[in-house]
């Protein structure tokens, strides 16, 4: 299973969420080094996941909390995150950011 395919089915399997499938698969393709650096990969309330280099960096408050360096494994996870964050569309209730 591909890396987009692999995050389109776990996009689905969420009740309610939209995206634009053709970002996931366009975010994908290019791959992780296509990620520049200072991209945030996800939101999560007053958090930020930012890739600098071959690391993964939470800012909280604006303060760094917590590096780490990835593998592999983790920069495909990462790649995920980051497709499912930009492909995210908008709602009637409003905008996903």
């Amino acid at each position: 299973m591909t890396t987009a395919e692999k995050t389109i089915k776990e996009i689905e399997s969420k009740p309610g969420y939209s995206y634009n499938r053709q970002i996931v698969e366009q975010v994908c393709d290019a791959g992780y080094s296509a990620i520049e650096d200072g991209t945030v990969i996800m939101t999560n309330g007053d958090q930020q996941l930012i890739k600098q280099g071959n690391d993964l960096v939470c800012i909280k408050d604006g303060t760094e909390t917590k590096r780490s360096a990835l593998d592999d494994a983790a920069k495909e996870r990462t790649l995920m995150l980051y497709a499912m964050h930009k492909s995210a569309v908008g709602t009637h209730m409003g905008t996903i950011h």
